[in-house]
């Protein structure tokens, strides 16, 4: 079972002398699983642990505060893909101001060496760490030779001659192509969170009860109105019709998500639960009155119902 080490405070002799690997991880995309399968082989290799180093908050986040950073996965959802792939450790490293001033040199010695004997390093080759990313593939070698680790250094995994990366997968979701997305990412994509409660507009005002996802600290690529698919209830997924917006109609200002099962109602609150993206509807927009507002989420409701090839 993979564990999860928050902080270098908590580290054990026994994490010594691993294989490791370095970076932010987002979306755990083909790419990220072809360098993940590698690290367990030369874990294998080596006889010892492998271990992934991420940072949270993601730098940027750090570095550009008032710019959000837009996710794939959440945290909670990164680490459990990363339990999939057969990782041993997980340690995620609080990202501060002062961190983003580390030499790459100071880092490898100090935290890599010095707290965990590090035998191999295995990195992407556009791979950079340290202030101003100065610490490329290049250096990290010759960093290797100074302080006895070995470096590998895995080549970007193309679809298709594209470079599959984060940024790119981003790119698509912006689009709804959630075809393509789930060619890179090597699964559809899903957003995950706890149903909380809300303040009842849905069922109370509407007429439509929904499900409110707990995604706060996370910004995701997605606003507008989506046809789902529910995972985490039953064996099978439930059907339904998201909503990833602020609800101006009711001039909310914080993004929220909300989910409407369809054909069945089931008290929600509290439950974990996937949802799976398949197919935009339209975007989120104001409505004048009320009675406008329950019109069209009829039609949208007809319209998920169709592409499902639901009874209507």
């Amino acid at each position: 079972m993979m564990r999860l080490i928050r902080g270098i405070y908590n580290l054990k002799n026994e994490y010594r002398k691993c294989v490791l690997t370095i970076g932010n991880f987002d979306g755990v995309h083909l790419g990220h699983q072809m360098l993940l399968k590698r690290l367990c082989i030369e874990g294998s290799n080596y006889n010892v642990k492998t271990m992934v180093i991420l940072f949270e908050p993601h730098p940027l986040e750090v570095l550009k505060p008032f710019t959000p950073f837009i996710r794939i996965t959440s945290f909670r959802e990164k680490i459990k893909y990363l339990s999939t792939l057969g990782i041993d450790l997980v340690l995620c490293i609080r990202f501060k101001l002062d961190f983003a001033s580390l030499n790459g040199e100071f880092f490898i010695k100090n935290f890599l060496i010095n707290n965990l004997s590090i035998k191999l390093l295995i990195v992407g080759d556009d791979f950079c760490l340290g202030v101003k990313r100065h610490c490329d593939v290049k250096h990290l070698k010759k960093l290797g030779l100074k302080y006895g680790f070995n470096v590998i250094n895995i080549n970007t995994y193309l679809y298709n001659k594209i470079r599959i990366s984060s940024s790119l997968i981003r790119k698509y979701l912006y689009v709804n192509n959630f075809d393509f997305v789930k060619l890179l990412l090597g699964r559809s994509f899903m957003i995950s969170g706890r149903v909380v409660k809300g303040n009842a507009i849905g069922c109370n005002v509407i007429g439509y009860p929904t499900a409110n996802i707990s995604i706060r600290h996370t910004t995701f690529p997605l606003r507008g109105v989506y046809a789902v698919k529910i995972y985490g209830l039953f064996l099978e997924p439930i059907y339904g019709i998201a909503n990833i917006g602020t609800c101006p109609t009711f001039y909310g200002t914080k993004l929220k998500m909300e989910v409407h099962l369809l054909d069945i109602f089931i008290n929600l609150y509290y439950y974990r639960i996937d949802v799976l993206f398949c197919c935009k509807i339209r975007d989120e927009k104001f409505f004048y009155s009320i009675d406008k507002l329950k019109k069209q989420i009829s039609n949208d409701i007809m319209v998920v119902k169709k592409y499902f090839k639901l009874k209507i």
